[in-house]
This record gives C-alpha cells, structure tokens and sequence, in this order.
C-alpha cells in the first residue's frame, strides 16, 4: 500500500467522519426557545375628594378667645400619595384632598416553542450509500 493511498483513505475517513456527525446532530435537536415578555401598566387611582365639611368642635375650656378669620392649609407628599387639607376659621370648613399613587400592574407572557425533529427523508440513506461506494470506485479504480 503507497502512502498516496494511506493519505487518500484517512482524508475520506475524517470527511465520512464529520459528514455523520453534522447529520446526526440535525437530526437529534430538540430544543426550547423560552422568550418572556413583560408589560407594565399604570392605572390612575381615583382621588378621595372631601369638600366643605363641617368638623365637630370639642371646647377644652369655657372661655371663648376671640380670633382673627385665617386659614390653614397643608399640601403635601407622603410615599408618592398627594395630600391636601384646607381648614377655614371662623366659618369651620374643611376640604381634604387625597390623590393615591397610581397602581401598577405586571403582566407576564410567557412563550415556549418546541423545535419539531426533522424526519429523514427516504432518500438521503440510499444518497449516502451510493456516494460511498461511487467514492470508493473512483478511489479504487486510480491503482
């Protein structure tokens, strides 16, 4: 046997090799592709609106002290809720104003596709014999 010969038959094999290889590994796939989308939403909640409300007055003594008309208010920020409060004296009437944070939603979809196997055709196993034996005629038929 030449070394021609020998360098022919292990360069055919590695090729015969690696063609299975990369047939078989088409063919044994099975994969997941997983692919999660995620939506935020933000629904307003409705404000709690209190107007002109007339509170109860508790006296903790009996002498009456006379004052000038003022009004308090506060407007203010508490964990991202907006509160308003306005007190008028002497006509004892108060608005109170609250605004909530808005509430957000999360919705998940989730998709998971399945790679379907590919079936071997009929044709490719009788392809593949008949290329070797035509590979081996030629590589025989060159002594």
């Amino acid at each position: 046997m030449s070394t021609q010969n020998l360098i022919i038959i292990v360069f055919v094999s590695i090729i015969a090799f690696l063609s299975g290889y990369f047939i078989n590994d088409n063919r044994s796939k099975n994969s997941h592709e997983i692919k999660i989308d995620t939506l935020f939403i933000e629904k307003p909640a409705e404000p709690i609106i209190v107007e002109k409300i007339k509170p109860k007055l508790i006296y903790s003594r009996d002498t009456i002290i006379q004052t000038q008309p003022f009004t308090a208010m506060i407007d203010t920020v508490i964990q991202r809720d907006t509160i308003r409060i306005n007190y008028q004296f002497p006509e004892n009437m108060l608005d109170l104003e609250i605004f909530p944070k808005p509430d957000s939603i999360e919705i998940r979809n989730i998709f998971i596709t399945k790679e379907v196997e590919k079936k071997v055709e009929w044709w490719q196993m009788p392809a593949g014999i008949l290329s070797g034996v035509v590979l081996g005629f030629l590589i025989g038929s060159k002594n």
